[in-house]
């Protein structure tokens, strides 16, 4: 298999195995890369990493091998449930993540969480169109642009309003760790 390594002046290089191949003209490329943990986590920390640097964690985004250390997003990979780096599990961690760090810190039981096995992707391309993938189908158009507006300015306005959704969404979260009706956020 040839895998493209660099691009240099509108033309794309392959692999040393490919050395023999002339380099691949073009005239736009859409360069798509999966996502890296920084090297410093696997090789500056004492955590549980993989082979690719991601810190392990249980379901319930604690570090494998250090009590109280949390991680979610693109810097983690939780063991039991492996799953693609994708934005949507980041934001869907948010909410278990802060439940968890409340239930650490007064010492209390942490919840376990599995997350999604399938996500919609959505890519905006530019000047107001997007690209939709789900599986294996896929769809573009400026519809599905404005949809991503949407997606995405909705969930900005809940860190606009972050202390009343919630305290609203997550009452029963609250008791389970303790707090009952004394949570705050502290915003920076």
């Amino acid at each position: 298999m040839d895998v493209a390594t660099a691009i240099r002046l509108k033309s794309l290089i392959l692999t040393p195995q490919s050395k023999n191949q002339s380099p691949i003209l073009f005239h736009e490329c859409l360069w798509c890369t999966s996502a890296a943990a920084p090297s410093w986590l696997s090789t500056n920390t004492p955590f549980d990493t993989t082979n690719d640097g991601f810190v392990k964690v249980s379901d319930t985004y604690e570090s494998v091998n250090f009590k109280n250390v949390f991680a979610a997003g693109d810097c983690c990979h939780i063991v039991q449930h492996p799953r693609p780096k994708a934005g949507v599990f980041a934001v869907r961690a948010g909410p278990l993540l802060y439940t968890n760090l409340l239930a650490a810190l007064f010492d209390k039981p942490l919840h376990p969480h599995k997350p999604q096995s399938d996500f919609l992707g959505l890519i905006s391309t530019g000047d107001c169109y997007a690209v939709a993938s789900r599986g294996r189908f896929a769809l573009e158009g400026a519809y599905l642009w404005k949809l991503k507006d949407y997606i995405d300015r909705k969930w900005m306005d809940g860190y606009v309003n972050l202390h009343s959704t919630y305290h609203k969404e997550n009452e029963s979260d609250r008791n389970d760790v303790g707090m009952g009706n004394h949570t705050s956020v502290i915003r920076a």
